[in-house]
């Protein structure tokens, strides 16, 4: 019997919910984010929290016409939607078009000294922005003069690095050398931190680690959640790119 149109729609969401739910998280972690953005409209004004726990996404843009999030198909997994961040543009020239998805701040985003994973699917190309003057900033909390938790693309070479800061702004980072994430493919991006360490993963593997106490404390209290940039005014270290399923688990 060919299966029915129900049927396949159903494996199809099922094999997303598998893949968008790959992170190594340990059994106690739970989703206290999750994007999949296949519900959005075009342009983007509201995301919302499959996790069911309320922490929906709302666009933040600067004044230049034009400026914002697209909705486009297929997402990460060909299928579904995904969204798309301006395109390249002088980061610190005011005419340039700049957006970020933001969720509020909510105590189960600042994780202290638990353990953590956020990151997302990206896709992008030579169009962003990777000069060493102008990160591409993925996902946020926190910004670099107190608690912050981060993933970006800092490096001319595609390069990703995860970022933790305490309330004194000290830093740890774990930082790829080898492969560039900007290869025109969706690679999944995230960040993991562990009783002893910071982790980069990247398509399931380990690519950049570094030791981290387990008394350091990531209390990013009082910060909002941004996504694809900083925020929405210049040098915001805007992302080009496209994202699909946005995730933090803790």
């Amino acid at each position: 019997l060919e299966p029915s149109t129900s049927m396949i729609r159903v494996r199809v969401i099922l094999l997303s919910l598998v893949l968008a739910l790959s992170f190594s998280r340990t059994s106690a972690q739970t989703q206290k984010l999750l994007w999949y953005f296949n519900s959005v409209s075009n342009r983007v004004s509201t995301v919302a929290d499959n996790s069911n726990n309320g922490r929906v996404g709302s666009v933040v843009v600067n004044s230049v016409a034009g400026a914002g999030v697209a909705a486009v198909t297929p997402g990460y997994d060909g299928g579904g939607k995904a969204v798309k961040f301006p395109n390249r543009c002088n980061n610190a020239d005011p005419t340039c078009k700049h957006a970020c998805i933001q969720s509020p701040d909510h105590a189960s985003l600042n994780p202290g000294t638990a353990a953590f994973q956020f990151g997302a699917w990206i896709k992008c190309d030579n169009n962003v922005d990777l000069t060493s003057d102008h990160g591409s900033n993925l996902v946020q909390k926190g910004f670099a003069d107190q608690a912050q938790w981060k993933l970006q693309i800092d490096n001319p070479n595609g390069y990703a690095s995860c970022l933790i800061r305490d309330t004194t702004a000290f830093l740890y980072k774990a930082q790829n050398v080898t492969f560039n994430v900007c290869n025109n493919v969706w690679n999944k991006v995230y960040c993991s931190r562990t009783a002893t360490s910071l982790q980069l993963i990247i398509n399931n593997q380990v690519s950049g680690s570094v030791a981290v106490p387990a008394s350091f404390n990531v209390n990013t209290a009082g910060s909002v959640v941004s996504v694809g940039a900083k925020n929405a005014k210049v040098d915001s270290d805007q992302y080009h790119g496209y994202m699909d399923n946005v995730a933090y688990l803790a």
